[in-house]
């Protein structure tokens, strides 16, 4: 005996066929942030733009570009924020649903994706070099916990604390 049509019998029962229109939409959303990561040309009007005036009462010799640096580095941020929800995407249309890599990949996606917010967010030149210094002494604490036998990575940690403080 067949479902009646229009039951959820016709529907597609799996996780993939359940979250398709939420992957469509975020599919979207990955092609239209990766087309605009790929231009990558600040208007010059635009706050980052009006920021670099600025940028020399920051600058030291260690770090001469601090403005710069910062909105490269959520840039670059968003870029790996952008490949993470792709790779969920990827994962959650299969049939087969891993368990584990699926939770790892959503939250590498949004930790990205929230620290590329908070280092483009419009907060004025001073408050961008606070959080880009913030931003580099914690990347410098993760390169010192590295193991000791994969080269000079605890060693650059350390130099980048050095630097901030």
């Amino acid at each position: 005996m067949a479902a009646p049509e229009g039951s959820r019998a016709d529907e597609d029962m799996t996780i993939a066929g359940g979250l398709a229109p939420v992957l469509d939409a975020q599919e979207r959303v990955i092609d239209l942030y990766t087309a605009v990561l790929r231009v990558n040309v600040p208007r010059a009007e635009s706050l980052g733009m009006r920021e670099l005036p600025n940028e020399g009462r920051f600058a030291s010799p260690d770090w001469p570009n601090p403005v710069q640096q910062t909105h490269a580095f959520a840039g670059l941020v968003a870029f790996a924020a952008v490949d993470h929800f792709d790779a969920l995407t990827t994962l959650l249309r299969r049939d087969d649903v891993p368990f584990f890599s699926c939770n790892v990949t959503a939250r590498a996606a949004l930790d990205a994706a929230g620290l590329a917010l908070w280092l483009a967010a419009p907060v004025g030149s001073e408050c961008r070099v606070k959080r880009g210094t913030i931003a580099l002494a914690q990347a410098g604490r993760e390169m010192n916990r590295a193991p000791a036998d994969i080269g000079t990575t605890r060693q650059d940690g350390k130099e980048i604390i050095a630097t901030v403080e």
